[in-house]
């Protein structure tokens, strides 16, 4: 059982060159050296993110971490890759793949690129509320449908941790969908969310997310769209005038490993894993709540505007562009949860 005292905290990887060098290079000689797997033996990775060390992610994944060492004391060589480190979420997702990253958490839009239905979880204005949408990440449907090594192509599906909901912001205010006629919208590389907005009369304009601060104040980009959380965590309020709750969906970040490295591990290390998986999406989604409210209260002391515009007529288009990949019945499954 994982005690929730904490062990003390890590010092975090430091990338430089001559690390990122000496993993490539490890790579091209066969793979990083990474556990075995076997009773007594070291349980050794590194796991990447594009989330900051203040974020919600990082603080979950450093107790993650601290709860693992405490289930395999002395076995554990856990390296915490955070703020892009080693690359965007694309490259860390193929290098969990290919098995030169152990382990990595991505937002999930990243692997609807490998597997358009598991869009599911990214449809705009299909979830209710944070609690709704709890119930959907936990559900059977959704293990069933993620945990599928075979489909997913050579990485295996931990679980899937909340990161806040979506909205818009950027230097004009959107108080209907009529205001994102014509407009450079910044959106997650994902088909879903790319159609929804063209049909709202956007010009939806993928960056990456370490590029979305320079996109928005060279005017790349005219407005962006993520987490009230993600957006102050990256400083974007600085490069914004308005924030505008559309709330439109839900970010969430997929636990994935190389299925080949978890399958070195033996059932009790891969149980341990799991549950100190458990001990830190719970304090992850602790500190999501609690970083909310601290980046409504840094908009409103920076002087950015907020406003909450009339959420039917989005929803209204929204519905009409969910994609065929996703089956209808999963859909029906997903809305029977909202009133459980």
């Amino acid at each position: 059982m994982i005690s929730r005292k904490a062990s003390g905290r890590r010092r975090p990887l430091q990338a430089t060159t001559g690390l990122l060098l000496f993993g490539l290079a490890a790579a091209a000689c066969g793979g990083s050296d990474s556990a075995e797997g076997g009773e007594g033996e070291t349980v050794k990775f590194t796991l990447a993110h594009i989330a900051t060390p203040e974020a919600h992610l990082a603080k979950g994944m450093e107790a993650f971490g601290e709860a693992l060492e405490e289930e395999l004391p002395g076995r554990v060589e856990f390296q915490h890759a955070h703020s892009g480190q080693l690359g965007d979420e694309a490259e860390a997702l193929s290098a969990v793949q290919t098995g030169t990253l152990e382990a990595a958490a991505v937002v999930n839009s990243v692997l609807v690129n490998a597997r358009p239905e598991l869009a599911i979880l990214d449809l705009p204005y299909l979830w209710r509320s944070n609690e709704h949408f709890g119930r959907a990440i936990d559900s059977e449907p959704i293990r069933e449908l993620y945990d599928d090594p075979e489909e997913n192509g050579n990485f295996r599906w931990l679980g899937q941790w909340p990161s806040g909901q979506r909205s818009i912001f950027g230097k004009s205010a959107v108080q209907g969908v009529e205001d994102l006629e014509g407009v450079k919208l910044r959106v997650l590389p994902s088909p879903v969310f790319i159609d929804t907005f063209e049909a709202m009369g956007a010009v939806p304009t993928p960056v990456d997310w370490l590029e979305v601060y320079n996109a928005l104040d060279l005017g790349t980009v005219d407005l962006a769209e993520t987490a009230i959380n993600a957006m102050v965590d990256a400083n974007l309020h600085e490069v914004s005038e308005h924030f505008s709750f559309t709330e439109h969906a839900y970010t969430s970040y997929a636990v994935v490993v190389n299925e080949k490295w978890w399958s070195s591990l033996d059932s009790a290390d891969q149980e341990a894993f799991q549950e100190a998986l458990a001990h830190g999406q719970e304090v992850s989604t602790g500190a999501l709540d609690e970083e909310v409210d601290r980046a409504v209260q840094t908009l409103e002391e920076t002087g950015v505007e907020l406003s909450r515009p009339d959420q039917a007529e989005f929803r209204e288009i929204a519905q009409t562009q969910y994609p065929d990949s996703v089956p209808s019945d999963l859909i029906d499954e997903m809305n029977a949860l909202a009133d459980e």
